[in-house]
């Protein structure tokens, strides 16, 4: 749900492209949209919804960093994505970038061999391959 709302917002878009304030928002919108593991245990009756022990003001400084501690993080990625530095990126950017990141099994591209673009191919096989 969250890189679907991503990409419907990249889709919407007049080019297909978002730039970096267009991408921090729609990015952050969807993660505020998406269910937390918290959220979703206090549902399940695993966590009780308030702590006597934190207070309001504790838990708005939490929020707040975690808010900037995100946008950093989602800059950092439109950065990564980014690799010419245009100042806009497409879908099929962010994807790749997100195939080749979860195929590494790292958080960092740590070679050149890491970066590639996943396209259709213009070239169509119409043999049977029945004699193979």
């Amino acid at each position: 749900e969250l890189l679907e709302s991503i990409k419907q917002d990249f889709l919407a878009s007049n080019t297909n492209t978002l730039d970096l304030e267009q991408f921090v928002r729609t990015t952050l919108r969807s993660l505020e949209a998406a269910p937390s593991a918290t959220t979703a245990a206090a549902e399940d009756g695993i966590v009780e919804a308030s702590s006597s022990s934190t207070s309001v003001a504790a838990r708005r400084v939490e929020d707040d960093t975690s808010t900037a501690s995100r946008c950093a993080a989602v800059v950092d990625l439109f950065r990564q994505v980014d690799v010419h530095s245009e100042g806009i990126i497409t879908w099929d950017e962010v994807s790749n970038h997100l195939i080749e990141q979860g195929m590494a099994g790292t958080d960092q591209l740590t070679t050149v061999d890491s970066v590639k673009s996943y396209e259709p191919s213009p070239v169509v096989d119409v043999s049977n391959h029945e004699n193979v």
